[in-house]
């Protein structure tokens, strides 16, 4: 009735097409997709309001800054040259980090205080300090005596805003310069 050299014949077919397949779907994905979706408009669960989101594009630049200590008092903090991609919009100026796209940004700080004794070391991570017409809005506060002090978050900041990490003390109190010890950054995350 079946000739079973016909089931034979198509059972290699369909072997050789799903190892074409797989073939492909290596190639695709040790390349890295360039492919660029359009944005999708979704309703928001809370409010109706929408969002656009994309996913599954390449990725050209990054806007992501690394501030380590510059060495002097007057002009504390100066772009890290270890950083992994080129800054596109964030921009250091007067020891504040300038926000030019506005969106949901990680920020991080770590400050290694070296002295140990009575007094405390305060680390706080301010937006908006001395902006005209802005108002100042501690992001983040941390106070140690010896040890380091970590702080992460994600802030919501708008184009516009600034971000400066002041670290105050007592002079008996002192702290790393060394920039793998004592450092800041922010990373924007969502537009």
């Amino acid at each position: 009735m079946h000739n079973p050299n016909y089931k034979f014949s198509f059972l290699v077919s369909w072997c050789f097409l799903l190892s074409i397949s797989i073939v492909v779907m290596v190639t695709v994905i040790a390349k890295g997709s360039t492919r660029k979706e359009t944005p999708k408009e979704e309703k928001n669960a809370t409010g109706g309001g929408k969002y656009a989101y994309s996913k599954g594009y390449e990725q050209k630049s990054v806007d992501y800054i690394h501030l380590v200590w510059a060495g002097n008092d007057k002009s504390p903090w100066k772009q890290s040259t270890s950083c992994f991609c080129a800054n596109t919009s964030l921009h250091l100026q007067n020891d504040s980090v300038i926000i030019t796209t506005g969106g949901f940004y990680h920020t991080y700080a770590q400050v290694t205080f070296m002295s140990s004794g009575e007094h405390e070391g305060t680390v706080t991570l301010v937006a908006n300090e001395k902006m005209p017409g802005k108002v100042p809005r501690k992001l983040s506060e941390a106070e140690h005596r010896y040890g380091t002090v970590s702080m992460s978050g994600v802030f919501r900041l708008r184009h516009g805003d600034s971000v400066k990490l002041n670290i105050s003390r007592s002079p008996s109190v002192f702290f790393s310069k060394d920039a793998s010890k004592t450092y800041w950054g922010l990373l924007l995350l969502k537009q």
